[in-house]
C-alpha cells in the first residue's frame, strides 16, 4: 500500500483522474442499485412475503378487472388454496376535521388485511374484526407520512376524530413507515364493511382487488388453478353477472409492488454495470501501459532479490488503492446525487420514498469497488510480475516495444461494450421518437383539472347533479376560461371503469358474449373542452336529463369495434342499471383518446350524460368527480386559488386536487424519458472513455516505435505509409471491437423488444448509424497520433539511446 501511495503520489494526474473516474462508475452503479433496491429487491415490509400473492380478476378483453364483493366472498368461502384472502379498494377521500379539507388518496380494506399480511401498528393499534361488525363506528389508521406531514407526528391523535367523505371516522393507529401497498398511496386506510355496503348482493359492481396469502406448500400456478374452476363453477350458477368473468391472475405481491418498473431498471443497472466494466477496461490499458515503462525496475528488482509474488502484490495495490479511493468518493456523490436522480424519476416510482443508501447498497458498493481494483490492478500486475529479469536488463530501454496485446484487447472490449451501451441508446431513441408523434386524441395544453371530493356520498342524484351543473358555471364565469366541463374519469388516467352492454339489435346469444367499454359520465362541452373531435352527431344537452330520453356518445374505437363499416348513429344499446336493463340511443361518435398509456391502442369508451345518471352508478361518479376548464393563454395551474375559493363558496367541506393535463401527458412519458436520459449519460462518457483508451493505446505504440520510425524515415520512408501503417493498427482494434459489439447488440437486443414502441429490437438503421458513428470516432482516435508519429525528426530518434 505504501509503494502504491507512492507511486500515486510521484503522478498527481494520472491519480486524480483514474480514482475520479472510479468514482464515476461507482456513484453510478451504487445510485441505479439504490433505486432498484427500493423498488424490486428490498423485501416487502410483510410476513412471510413469499406466500403473498396479488389477484387480479379478468375478462376476455382485460387482464385487470375487478371483483364484486358477492363474487370475492364466494371465492373466500370456496377456496383450499389460501390461508386466507383480503379485499382492497383504491379511493380519493375527502378529509375535514383536522384544518382545511383536502383531498388525499387512500384504501377501503377488510379488516383481516392487516392480520393476513402480518403488520403491526406504529402507534395505536390496526382495524380487527370487531370494527367490521354492524353498529360499529367507523375507524381510520393514518399513513405515516402523512401523520408526519399533516399531523406533526402528534401521537396525542390516537383516539381523534376525522371525517372521510362526509363520515366520521376513529384514528386508532399509525402505520408503520415502511407499509406499502401497490398501485396507489396510502396516506389514510380505512374499513371496507361488507355488512353494511349496499352493493353487497350486487354481482354486477365490480370494484375489489384482492391479496391472499398461500398456505404452506402451495404454489401460485395450484393455487391460480384451483381459483380458475371456481369462477367457472360461479359463472354456470350466475350467468346473467359472471359469464364473462374469466379466470383470475395471481401475482407475486413483490412483482405487482414493482409495477411497470422492474424491467427497465434491470435495463439501467446493467448499463451503469457495463459503464464500470468500461471504464476498468480504460484503467486497466492505462495502467498496462505504466506496467511497459516500469518494467525495467520490476527487473531490477527481481534481480536484486525481490519474490514474484511480492511484485505482484506491490503492483496489484495500485489498483487496490485507485478502486478503494474512488470507491469512497464514489459512494459520497451517490449520496449527494441520489435527490437529483429521484427528482428525473417518474412521479409514480413506486417506493420513491424508501430510496436510500442502506447496508445492501454499501454491500454492493462494496463489491464493485473490490472488482474494480481487482480488475485494473490485475493485467498490470501480472505483466511485471511475469517480466524476465534477464531479458529486459540485456535490452535498452527502447526493447520494451510494440503493441501489447493485452492492452489492444482492453480497448477493443470498451468498444464493443459501448456498441452495445449505444445501441441500446439508439433505440430508446428511435422508440421516444415514435411515442412522441403519438397523438394522445385530446388537446392537453390549456387544459386545468380538478378533482373533487364531496363531504358525503349520501346525496341524492339531483343533489350531486346541482352541484356539479352549479361549479361548472361558476368555472365557466373565471377571467380566462373559454369551456368547462365535467367528467369522472380523464383520457391517459388508467383508472378501469367499464360497464358491459348488448347491441339491442343483435342480443349476444351467450352471457359470456356480453361487450364492454370504458365508461365515463359527462356534461355537455366536455368534448370542446378535451378537444376531442366530434366525428358525427351531437353533443348532449341539458336536455338530456332523467325526463329526457336515455342517450349515449361512444368513440371512433368503440364505433370500429362493434359496428365497422356501419353509422351507429340512433343505434340502441342496452346496458344494465342495477337490477335493470335499459335501453340507450346512439347520439354521436366522438375521436378516441388513449386511456392507459400512449403506447396501447385507444380504449373503446362510451360517454353517459350526468344529468341521466342513476342512484345505482351514482357512488362510482360522487368518488371521481373531476371538473376540467380549458384556459385562454397563461398557466392553467395559475388559476387553483379562484377555483377553490369559488369550490369553498359552494360547499365550505368539499375537498379539491389540481393537475393540469400537460402534466398526465408528461407523466405517460417520464419513464422513457428518465430511461433514455441515463442511458444517453452511461452512453456519452463510454464513448468518451473508448475513444480515450484507443487514443491512449495509439499514442503509446507511436512513442515506443519512435526510434524505428525515425530509421524508416532517416532511409526515405514515404510520410504517408509511415500514417497508413500507424493507422491500420488502430483501425483493426476499432473495426473489431464494433464487429463484436454488434453481434452482441444484435444478440441482447430482443430482450428490450417488450420495452421498445414502434421500433424493432434489431433495427438495421440504429445497428448502422451506431456502427458508423463509432467506426468515425475510432478512426479519428487513431489518426491524430498517426498523423504526429510523421513528424518525428530522424535526428532526434536515433540520438534518443
Amino acid at each position: 500500500m505504501k509503494f502504491a501511495l507512492r507511486s500515486l503520489a510521484n503522478s498527481p494526474a494520472f491519480a486524480l483522474v483514474s480514482i475520479l473516474t472510479v468514482a464515476l462508475g461507482i456513484a453510478s452503479v451504487t445510485a441505479i442499485y439504490s433505486v432498484a433496491n427500493a423498488v424490486i429487491f428490498r423485501p416487502l415490509p410483510f410476513r412471510d412475503e413469499q406466500s403473498l400473492a396479488w389477484i387480479w380478476s379478468t375478462r376476455p378483453d382485460r387482464d385487470r378487472a375487478f371483483f364484486s364483493i358477492p363474487h370475492f366472498l364466494d371465492l373466500k368461502r370456496a377456496n383450499t388454496t389460501t390461508a386466507d384472502l383480503a379485499a382492497i379498494t383504491p379511493q380519493g377521500m375527502s378529509v375535514s376535521g383536522l384544518g382545511e379539507p383536502e383531498r388525499v388518496p387512500g384504501w377501503r380494506v377488510s379488516t383481516n388485511l392487516f392480520e393476513l399480511l402480518g403488520t403491526q401498528a406504529h402507534l395505536g393499534r390496526m382495524p380487527g374484526a370487531s370494527d367490521d361488525l354492524p353498529g360499529a363506528a367507523p375507524v381510520a389508521v393514518l399513513g405515516y407520512s402523512y401523520w408526519q406531514r399533516r399531523l406533526g407526528g402528534e401521537a396525542a391523535i390516537i383516539g381523534r376524530t376525522l371525517t372521510l367523505n362526509g363520515t366520521a371516522h376513529t384514528i386508532v393507529g399509525i402505520l408503520p413507515p415502511a407499509f406499502f401497498l401497490p398501485t396507489w398511496e396510502t396516506e389514510i386506510v380505512a374499513v371496507q364493511s361488507f355488512e353494511t355496503d349496499a352493493r353487497r348482493e350486487d354481482r354486477g359492481t365490480n370494484f375489489l382487488r384482492a391479496i391472499a396469502r398461500l398456505k404452506p406448500g402451495v404454489t401460485v400456478r395450484q393455487a391460480q388453478s384451483e381459483f380458475a374452476a371456481l369462477t367457472q363453477t360461479l359463472s354456470q350458477r350466475f350467468p346473467d353477472t359472471d359469464a364473462a368473468i374469466t379466470a383470475p391472475r395471481f401475482v407475486p405481491l413483490r412483482s405487482e409492488a414493482a409495477g411497470g418498473y422492474g424491467s427497465s431498471l434491470l435495463l439501467l443497472l446493467g448499463a451503469a454495470g457495463m459503464l464500470l466494466l468500461i471504464m476498468c477496461a480504460n484503467l486497466g490499458g492505462v495502467l498496462a501501459a505504466r506496467a511497459l515503462v516500469r518494467r525495467r525496475d520490476a527487473a531490477l528488482c527481481m534481480a536484486l532479490g525481490a519474490s514474484r509474488a511480492r511484485l505482484f502484490r506491490s503492483y496489484l495495490g495500485e489498483g487496490f488503492v485507485i478502486a478503494a479511493i474512488g470507491g469512497v468518493l464514489g459512494i459520497v456523490a451517490c449520496a449527494l446525487g441520489l435527490p437529483a436522480l429521484l427528482a428525473l424519476a417518474p412521479a409514480d416510482l413506486p417506493r420513491a420514498a424508501f430510496v436510500n443508501i442502506d447496508g445492501t447498497v454499501l454491500l454492493v458498493a462494496l463489491g464493485c469497488t473490490m472488482v474494480t481494483g481487482l480488475g485494473v490492478g490485475l493485467t498490470p500486475a501480472l505483466r511485471l510480475a511475469r517480466t524476465p529479469p534477464q531479458d529486459v536488463l540485456k535490452s535498452s530501454s527502447q526493447a520494451a516495444t510494440g503493441r501489447s496485446r493485452a492492452r489492444t484487447m482492453l480497448v477493443g472490449t470498451q468498444i464493443a461494450l459501448c456498441t452495445v451501451l449505444l445501441i441500446v441508446t439508439g433505440l430508446f431513441v428511435r422508440s421516444l421518437q415514435e411515442l412522441l408523434e403519438i397523438q394522445p386524441g385530446f388537446l392537453s395544453r390549456g387544459v386545468l383539472t380538478a378533482q373533487v371530493s364531496l363531504p358525503s356520498t349520501n346525496r341524492g342524484v339531483k343533489e350531486v347533479v346541482g352541484f356539479a351543473e352549479e361549479f361548472a358555471r361558476r368555472l365557466r364565469e373565471q377571467p380566462g376560461v373559454r369551456s368547462a366541463s365535467l367528467t369522472h374519469v380523464l383520457p391517459l388516467s388508467g383508472i378501469n371503469t367499464r360497464s358491459e352492454f348488448t347491441r339491442a339489435d343483435r342480443p349476444s346469444a351467450k352471457p359470456s358474449e356480453t361487450l364492454s367499454a370504458a365508461n365515463r359520465f359527462v356534461l355537455e362541452d366536455f368534448f370542446q373542452t378535451m378537444g376531442i373531435p366530434l366525428r358525427s352527431g351531437r353533443d348532449f344537452l341539458p336536455g338530456d336529463n332523467e325526463k329526457g330520453r336515455p342517450v349515449v356518445i361512444i368513440d371512433q374505437a368503440l364505433a370500429d369495434r362493434f359496428w365497422p363499416g356501419e353509422d351507429p348513429l340512433g343505434k340502441v344499446i342496452r346496458m344494465p342499471d342495477g337490477r335493470e336493463k335499459r335501453d340507450l340511443e346512439i347520439i354521436g361518435v366522438v375521436g378516441a383518446t388513449k386511456h392507459f398509456s400512449l403506447e396501447e391502442p385507444a380504449t373503446p369508451a362510451l360517454y353517459l350524460p350526468v344529468r341521466q345518471i342513476t342512484p345505482a352508478l351514482l357512488s362510482f361518479f360522487v368518488a371521481r368527480m373531476i371538473f376540467v376548464a380549458r384556459i385562454d393563454g397563461g398557466a392553467p395551474l395559475a388559476l387553483r386559488e379562484p377555483v377553490r375559493r369559488t369550490l369553498s363558496s359552494i360547499d365550505a367541506d368539499a375537498a379539491v386536487s389540481f393537475r393540469s393535463c400537460d402534466e398526465a401527458i408528461a407523466w405517460a412519458k417520464a419513464p422513457r424519458i428518465f430511461n433514455l436520459r441515463l442511458l444517453g449519460f452511461f452512453s456519452a462518457v463510454a464513448v468518451l472513455l473508448a475513444a480515450m483508451g484507443l487514443y491512449a493505446i495509439t499514442s503509446q505504440a507511436v512513442t515506443m516505435r519512435t526510434r524505428e520510425i525515425g530509421i524508416r524515415m532517416a532511409l526515405g520512408a514515404d510520410e504517408s505509409r509511415i500514417t497508413r501503417e500507424v493507422l491500420a493498427g488502430g483501425v483493426r482494434v476499432v473495426f473489431a471491437g464494433v464487429a463484436t459489439g454488434l453481434a452482441c447488440a444484435a444478440a441482447l437486443a430482443p430482450l428490450i423488444g417488450n420495452m421498445l414502441y414502434g421500433v424493432r429490437s434489431f433495427d438495421l438503421v440504429t445497428f448502422a448509424v451506431v456502427g458508423a458513428l463509432l467506426s468515425a470516432i475510432g478512426v479519428a482516435a487513431t489518426w491524430l497520433p498517426a498523423r504526429r508519429a510523421t513528424r518525428v525528426d530522424p535526428i532526434i530518434a536515433l540520438r534518443s539511446e
